[in-house]
């Protein structure tokens, strides 16, 4: 089971790194997404992040099967507001910036959690649990 644990951390860190990548190489190289009226042009990260969020479902599953340590009612608030804002308000119609904010920061901060359930060491711990000081503030203004 504990193999089935670390491909689907695998799988999540690396979606997180292409939602990370793709938001980022947008901001980057096309000044004008973020005028556009609407986030059209970040479906694409959008759609990855959501599929990406609805994988956060196994958490629970590995909470109550043992192979995760965790709440599961904890657990089950975090993935069921994400699943909330993820599946229901996110969308490429909506302006660019709230949809950027919550890629933006979801990704850095889901990036540095998956880095620490695959690698934990110094680094990763240190990033796991102070990354939020700076990336909470930028996803609730999302």
């Amino acid at each position: 089971m504990e193999t089935i644990t670390k491909f689907h951390n695998g799988l999540a860190l690396l979606g997180w790194l292409t939602v990370q990548t793709l938001s980022t190489s947008l901001l980057l190289g096309d000044s004008q997404a973020m005028l556009e009226p609407t986030a059209e042009r970040f479906a694409v990260p959008i759609l990855i992040c959501q599929v990406v969020q609805v994988m956060q479902l196994l958490d629970i599953v590995f909470i109550l099967l043992g192979t995760s340590k965790g709440s599961i009612l904890g657990a089950a608030a975090q993935i069921a507001g994400r699943l909330l804002v993820a599946l229901v308000y996110m969308s490429p119609e909506i302006a660019p910036v709230p949809i950027v904010n919550v890629l933006v920061a979801w990704s850095l901060a889901d990036t540095n959690r998956y880095l620490y359930y695959l690698f934990k060491n110094p680094m990763t711990t240190w990033l796991r649990y102070n990354g939020f000081l700076v990336l909470y503030p930028v996803g609730i203004y999302g």
